[in-house]
């Protein structure tokens, strides 16, 4: 079943009910995955303000810290690259690793990414996703030693004026289609694999794309905008074909 899948996934996307849905599954499993829920239920954020503004998404702070511990439960299940969560007309967020050293400290809750622009030119004048960033810890299933963790959050992109939601039917779908044709763009220009860790040559170490990952969850975001603004899954959907 899904316990025995989870591993081999280099990435995770789930909609905004699934994490909540792993706790309870997990709590109610004996074995690896009720273990790992119990180690993952304690989380500690590195800066209160910014764990505060996160949480605030959601309906309440324990909301979020249950919706933050199925998401951290998928990542220990599965590859340990990348897991992302749509939360509906909040955005989108995302668990990754987190920084090894003091060269990746420098992202606190600002933008991580702030060029992106959508193929069609759209989004000039602040009408875009915004992509922000915490680190936080929990216990490491395995060894039990705690782990720093990368949190992303990007919020919805916004409608254009005079547009408005006529149909959200496979709006998680096409933020899934624009993630990955984002992330296959960067990577064919040269970047990391979405969700990994590469060489950095002169400073040999290794550094986690969350740049990669930030751009990528604006595209997801934007291709969601565009199919929420047609009835059905594909009118509204930017296909390379529409381009003028």
């Amino acid at each position: 079943g899904m316990w025995s899948l989870l591993p081999e996934l280099d990435l995770v996307f789930s909609n905004a009910n699934f994490p909540k849905v792993v706790n309870g599954l997990a709590k109610a499993e004996e074995g690896v995955s009720s273990h790992i829920c119990d180690e993952v239920s304690e989380l500690k954020c590195e800066d209160q303000e910014c764990w505060n503004q996160v949480a605030a998404l959601f309906e309440s702070e324990a909301a979020f810290r249950d919706h933050l511990a199925g998401m951290c439960s998928l990542f220990f299940l599965s590859k340990r690259k990348l897991v992302v969560s749509t939360i509906g007309e909040k955005g989108s967020v995302g668990v990754m690793p987190g920084p090894l050293g003091p060269d990746e400290e420098g992202i606190g809750l600002a933008d991580v990414k702030g060029s992106w622009r959508p193929p069609d030119g759209s989004g000039e004048g602040g009408g875009k996703s915004r992509v922000s960033s915490l680190v936080f810890s929990c216990l490491e299933p395995v060894t039990r030693q705690r782990v720093r963790l990368r949190l992303l959050h990007c919020s919805a992109w916004p409608l254009r004026e005079g547009e408005g939601v006529k149909d959200s039917t496979g709006a998680g779908d096409a933020f899934i289609a624009g993630f990955i044709a984002e992330a296959m763009r960067r990577q064919a220009r040269g970047g990391g694999s979405i969700g990994s860790r590469e060489p950095i040559a002169e400073k040999k170490m290794e550094v986690p794309w969350y740049d990669d990952v930030a751009s990528a969850l604006c595209s997801g975001s934007w291709v969601a905008s565009r199919s929420l603004t047609a009835v059905g899954s594909r009118p509204g959907l930017p296909f390379a074909s529409k381009k003028k």
